[in-house]
């Protein structure tokens, strides 16, 4: 029996040095990342709670063992408002790498506390992995170059990073769970897709890009749709477990997962662009020049009106993805060209 307990845990310890591996990032390209976070948050993706001020208090019922429960009634509009500027002064302080993980665990905490207040009117939003991400730089070391007040280097940035695509992995599966269940009947008369889309094309109104043209799917393809977003959700820790390159394809296609939500569905998620650009973008953010051109490609964007900015971040992500898988290649092949002229010298 101990001779199978040891068993497990060095297979365990195998999983977790693959899953470390498959996630690192240098500390170059965390830096810059570090500068293009800060900048798409605050010009994309920043949260604000500003129009809470106006809810009347009688539908503020925090749920039992949540921060706000704790708390004695709604606060004061003054407190909202402090908030609001200390986001965007965080944020700046993020980009300028001036203690950036003191910064970002402030982030955290202020955006922590007043998704509570806002969850407290009965519905809870996707993004937790998002608030997450700032936790997540907060323990790696992108704070400790390109930044004006360095931070002290760390030695665990490869657990938070593994932990953080434990996360994320973690919520597509229990998602893609439940679409698996329902969805996966072979039964060309339903379709989980389909309910999504009349929802949103006939509820809300949503006539975004391909959803007029949707209606002229074959059923077939539909069921098939379903079935891909099902079992594309629950495969992620085999992708994150059999190699990096793998990893970067997984979240490539998550990425187009919700390019294709944008167009159809009119389901932007844009705030998932900077979940997986920590690792879509990294391989282009080796050096400056590429790091500076991927900035300013993003900044365009802010020129076009803004119910194009989804499409536009997403199609733009998916580029540079495809464009940094290839970086990833080549920079394989230069690798195992490098091993085996050490080996032919050693010959």
């Amino acid at each position: 029996m101990k001779a199978f307990l040891n068993w497990i845990e060095q297979q365990l310890s195998i999983v977790y040095a693959r899953i470390f591996n498959n996630t690192s990032i240098s500390i170059e390209a965390l830096g810059f990342y570090r500068i293009f976070f800060g900048l798409y948050v605050l010009f994309f993706h920043r949260p604000s709670y500003l129009w809470m001020i106006e809810v009347p208090p009688g539908f503020y019922r925090p749920k039992p063992l949540t921060i706000t429960s704790f708390l004695k009634g709604w606060p004061p509009p003054i407190y909202f408002e402090i908030t609001e500027v200390l986001i965007i002064v965080l944020l700046i302080l993020v980009v300028l790498g001036i203690k950036s993980r003191i910064s970002l665990i402030l982030l955290f905490l202020i955006i922590l506390i007043n998704n509570s207040f806002l969850y407290s009117f009965g519905k809870i939003d996707h993004h937790i992995i998002f608030n997450l991400l700032f936790l997540t730089l907060a323990f790696t070391n992108a704070g400790t170059i390109y930044a004006l007040i360095t931070d002290k280097k760390i030695k665990f940035q490869s657990f938070t990073l593994g932990v953080f695509a434990l996360c994320i992995v973690f919520a597509c599966f229990t998602a893609g769970l439940q679409k698996a269940y329902h969805w996966i009947d072979f039964d060309l008369n339903t379709s989980g897709l389909l309910r999504w889309f009349y929802d949103s094309y006939f509820d809300s109104g949503n006539r975004s890009y391909l959803a007029p043209y949707f209606f002229d799917t074959p059923m077939w393809m539909i069921e098939m749709m379903d079935y891909a977003a099902a079992i594309f959700e629950i495969t992620g820790l085999f992708f994150l477990i059999y190699g990096k390159r793998s990893w970067l394809i997984y979240l490539i296609l998550a990425a187009f997962f919700h390019l294709s939500n944008t167009l159809i569905l009119g389901i932007p998620f844009i705030g998932h662009v900077a979940v997986y650009g920590l690792w879509l973008l990294s391989p282009m953010l080796q050096s400056i020049k590429n790091g500076i051109i991927l900035i300013l490609i993003y900044a365009v964007i802010l020129i076009f009106p803004e119910t194009h900015h989804p499409l536009m971040l997403w199609t733009v992500t998916l580029i540079f993805s495809i464009i940094g898988l290839t970086y990833f290649r080549n920079e394989s092949l230069k690798v195992k060209h490098h091993k085996g002229t050490l080996n032919q010298i050693k010959e």
